[in-house]
């Protein structure tokens, strides 16, 4: 008795996740054919494909989230941030949750509300209350603004202002500093 593929899938389950790796990666011909130059390349490319698949879809998720408004700003390419082993956990910490929306802001408590984004105001600035009022805009932390970032952040705020604040490894210490100074006094 010969058995068919889908007696071969049931018995190997394995076999189906391969199937379905490869299927995905565009290599079709592969599974049917079971033709392909050696094991290395195959390896490579297989790898290689999986990998490009999970950007594809991280950047998609990225730019479809409403919640990763303020994260995709700064966070344009998929890839290892040097500063996670250039600073310490203590600080690094505050500036993760700041950055990722891991915290209790306002505009983070709005989400889980769901409360609309307009309505999401600062009650001392009457702003929209979202990561960029605090950093930049918020008179609550106008001190520890000038004590942790340079003017030229502050001053005439933008996006742009924020891209290259927070790819920045000079002034990462102090970003860090300020941002578990926001996150320690909304607990």
């Amino acid at each position: 008795m010969t058995m068919t593929e889908n007696d071969v899938l049931n018995k190997f389950p394995w076999l189906a996740k391969i199937e379905h790796i490869l299927i995905c990666c565009g290599l079709n011909n592969i599974w049917n054919n079971h033709s392909f130059i050696n094991s290395k390349w195959l390896k490579v490319i297989t790898k290689q494909k999986v990998y490009e698949l999970f950007v594809n879809d991280w950047y998609a998720l990225i730019e479809s989230s409403e919640k990763a408004l303020f994260y995709k700003i700064f966070k344009t390419s998929f890839g290892y941030e040097d500063y996670l082993h250039k600073t310490p956990t203590s600080l690094l910490v505050y500036l993760i949750r700041f950055r990722t929306g891991n915290h209790r802001l306002p505009i983070e408590i709005g989400n889980w509300e769901r409360i609309p984004i307009n309505e999401r105001m600062c009650q001392t600035c009457n702003k929209l209350e979202d990561e960029f009022h605090y950093l930049f805009e918020c008179t609550i932390y106008d001190r520890e603004r000038k004590q942790y970032l340079k003017r030229y952040y502050y001053n005439n705020p933008s996006t742009f202002k924020l891209q290259k604040l927070m790819s920045s490894e000079k002034d990462f210490i102090n970003l860090c500093k300020f941002c578990k100074t926001i996150l320690s006094n909304n607990r």
